[in-house]
């Protein structure tokens, strides 16, 4: 089962360019997953690590038309051992970001990823993953900035685990976090926030890291060992 391992994360409050991870140590196959989120779009952000450079894959975007908050996942897998790995993000727009990058172990590589820009109160999203007991990274961005310090996460995935939250009074507020072990393959079930609801303007981004894939063992014949008799 995928495992959550750690999390790498840069400050959400300024426009600094590039905005650069602490150091963390990571294995052959680990999947990384990071999330961007920022107060508004001004073109795309790009990403980069240190060392030999990873195929980063965008797995999705939303830039929220011309007014709202944007999240941008990108996934990797690793090719080898990367000791005292960065991240980096580059944004040049002027308006506030960060990136928060999450290692999985034990994972089989990504399955469903969904997102959606929810104008209205409610910022939730209907989510189907492809297997059971996959780890789920959810992202909420919220462009009205509503005080979210009584929030509620959602947990029809199972429990979330809250990795991120901060909120920028006129700018943005952000959440962050993942379910470990979701168990609702092929059915829809809302992810996301039930509070607060009143007045957000949210973006919302879901990415599953799905288990290995275990092959099942061959059928067994039994073979009859033939003796002559004297």
């Amino acid at each position: 089962m995928p495992t959550f391992v750690q999390e790498a994360e840069t400050a959400w409050n300024t426009t600094t360019s590039p905005k650069t991870t602490a150091a963390f140590d990571a294995l052959t196959d680990d999947v990384l997953v990071a999330v961007f989120m920022a107060e508004l779009r001004g073109g795309l952000p790009t990403i980069s690590n240190s060392g030999t450079a990873l195929t980063w894959t965008q797995q999705q975007v939303i830039p929220s038309g011309s007014n709202g908050a944007m999240i941008v996942a990108w996934t990797t897998v690793l090719d080898e051992d990367r000791p005292a790995q960065t991240v980096s993000v580059a944004y040049t727009a002027g308006y506030e970001f960060g990136v928060n990058v999450m290692t999985v172990r034990d994972s089989g590589g990504i399955g469903t990823t969904s997102s959606v820009f929810a104008a209205s109160d409610v910022p939730t999203m209907s989510f189907s993953t492809s297997v059971d007991d996959s780890l789920v990274v959810v992202a909420v961005a919220d462009w009205f900035y509503v005080d979210g310090a009584s929030r509620v996460w959602l947990t029809a995935l199972g429990a979330l685990t809250e990795l991120s939250y901060f909120r920028v009074f006129t700018k943005y507020a952000i959440y962050l976090g993942y379910h470990a072990d979701s168990d609702s393959s092929a059915v829809a079930r809302n992810v996301g926030l039930s509070s607060p609801t009143s007045g957000t303007q949210a973006t919302i981004v879901a990415v599953e890291v799905v288990p290995v894939v275990i092959p099942p063992l061959p059928e067994q014949t039994d073979v009859i060992k033939l003796t002559n008799a004297r």
